[in-house]
């Protein structure tokens, strides 16, 4: 069975089985070209999606990160580690306040609701 039919099998037994409210397949075609490409990048961030995942078809399946997986996203970003979950201050005393991330490239940062703020 080819790539393809393996995966609209896997749709077709994930669709009658339970729906689990927080799990999609998501939509699963060819790329034609980098404008296909680029045109559909564009509907699912025009529908809040961060990005789209393309994989070589020719491969097989692997657990982990893999060179023939490749995420496409219109922003870039960054992974880091938290170091620390600081306490809110103020009337979010008994909340979380702000997580502290330590980045790859030695950098430390205390995250604010959605920016982060460099510490020195």
């Amino acid at each position: 069975m080819d790539k393809y039919n393996r995966l609209r099998h896997v749709q077709q037994a994930f669709e009658s089985s339970i729906r689990i409210r927080s799990c999609d397949l998501g939509k699963i075609c060819r790329v034609e070209s980098k404008n296909h490409l680029v045109g559909f990048l564009n509907q699912i961030h025009s529908k809040g999606g961060e990005g789209v995942i393309v994989k070589n078809p020719l491969m097989p399946y692997h657990t982990g990160r893999s060179p023939h997986v490749l995420k496409v996203k219109k922003f870039q970003d960054m992974e880091g580690v938290v170091t620390a979950v600081n306490e809110g201050k103020g009337k979010y005393k008994t909340m979380m306040g702000s997580l502290t991330l330590a980045l790859d490239d030695g950098a430390v940062f205390k995250s604010r609701s959605c920016a982060c703020q460099r510490l020195e």
